[in-house]
This record gives C-alpha cells, sequence and structure tokens, in this order.
C-alpha cells in the first residue's frame, strides 16, 4: 500500500529536519508534507484516509458523548438513592421515637394505677381502724 511508504518517507523527511520521529500525525501540516513529496496520484488516498480518520472522530465522540451521558446517570442514580436511603432511615427513626413514647406513657399509666391501687388500699385499712 503506497501509505505506508508515504509515512515512511516523511518520517525519513522529519528526520533528516530535526524534527524527530514522535512527530504527531494528525495535523494538516503533516498531510501537506506528504502531497508535496510524494506526488499527486496518493492524494485520493490521503483524502480517503484523512475521511476515515474524521469518521472515526466522528463516532469516538459519539461513544464519549454515550460514555459522559451513562456518567451524568449513574451520579442521578446515586444521588437518589442516597436521598430514598435518608428518608428510610428517617422513618424508621421516627418509628423507633414513637415506639419509645408509647412505653413510656404505659409506664406512667402503669405506675399511676400502682399508686392509686396503693391508696385504696391504705383508704380501706383506715377505714377498718
Amino acid at each position: 500500500m503506497k501509505w505506508a511508504g508515504a509515512r515512511h518517507q516523511v518520517k525519513k523527511l522529519f528526520k533528516n529536519q530535526s524534527f524527530g520521529t514522535d512527530f504527531f500525525c494528525g495535523t494538516d501540516f503533516f498531510f501537506a508534507v506528504i502531497g508535496e513529496h510524494i506526488g499527486s496520484e496518493s492524494s485520493v488516498e490521503i483524502d480517503e484516509a484523512m475521511a476515515k480518520v474524521s469518521s472515526k472522530r466522528s463516532e469516538f465522540g459519539a461513544y464519549f458523548n454515550t460514555l459522559e451521558h451513562i456518567g451524568n446517570n449513574v451520579g442521578n442514580y446515586q444521588i437518589n438513592l442516597t436521598n430514598a436511603q435518608s428518608i428510610i432511615e428517617s422513618a424508621d427513626i421516627a418509628k423507633a421515637i414513637a415506639e419509645l413514647e408509647k412505653n413510656k406513657v404505659l409506664l406512667q399509666a402503669s405506675q399511676s394505677m400502682i399508686a392509686r391501687s396503693n391508696e385504696v388500699g391504705e383508704g380501706i385499712l383506715e377505714l377498718l381502724k
């Protein structure tokens, strides 16, 4: 394939020009250099390669948007779960407090009944004397 040869020639050109071999290959400058040094017969392949790159960038952008949307949904899900858990815990606490208050009232009523029965017993003893 001519594209592989073009890439080798451009790397060789950049190495000779002190650019090194780690030059980013996605810029317009890169494709301009290829077009200048390879010739017009490879320009169709370059255009096709640029179209493929553009297509893949669009595809990756769509994937990124999807993942970002999923991440936002997970965040909202977590907030809603935390809110629901807080409501449930508040209801549990309210139930426990109501049970405690009921037991307090029952205890006071039983203490009052015992005190009243003691008074009645003492009253009967007083009458018997």
